[in-house]
């Protein structure tokens, strides 16, 4: 995609705010910069779809009339038998996991006591982790994360955080 902006000044005008603005022209295309990522983050949308793929089972044979009464209508033959993906509550599961590593960095009543040491100095620093670590998985946060998977990879990554020996909440050490 190309996206080509023109703004276009008098010469009398430009050779004013040039005088008195010398890095005008940066911080126009800083501003368009910012404007348009902005608007292009919120026209945007990222769908994964998985489908599940079942070898070797009566149900992956091809239906034909005379053994399938409900050929006409296929929605309750796709759902007929209960798949991870459509058993497991997703977003429920990525809140507990928060909720729990939570627990462990902020204490037991993190929730009711925002002036714990624990709460202030590890609420905001988990929030950034748990984003970096769906950023990396490929959503812009924790709630957006819908595929098991991906799911799964993030209440590992979330587990796998500790206290570095800067006191700051840190993905582990890389293990070479």
């Amino acid at each position: 995609m190309e996206l080509q902006v023109t703004l276009t000044l008098s010469d009398r005008l430009f050779g004013l705010l040039e005088n008195k603005l010398p890095n005008l022209g940066r911080r126009i295309e800083k501003a368009l910069t910012k404007e348009i990522g902005a608007q292009t983050r919120r026209e945007s949308t990222i769908e994964v779809a998985i489908a599940p793929v079942e070898t070797g089972t009566e149900s992956s044979k091809p239906n034909t009339p005379a053994t399938n009464e409900t050929s006409a209508d296929p929605a309750p033959q796709k759902n007929a038998k209960p798949t991870e993906m459509n058993t497991r509550n997703l977003p429920v599961e990525i809140r507990e996991i928060m909720h729990r590593i939570r627990l462990k960095f902020e204490g037991e009543d993190y929730k009711e006591n925002t002036a714990s040491e624990g709460y202030k100095k590890y609420h905001r620093a988990l929030t950034s982790q748990f984003k970096q670590i769906a950023l990396a998985l490929g959503f812009e946060k924790p709630s957006m994360i819908n595929v098991a998977e991906k799911v799964d990879a993030f209440i590992a990554e979330c587990e796998a955080l500790v206290i570095g020996k800067d006191g700051n909440i840190t993905p582990p050490p890389a293990p070479f």
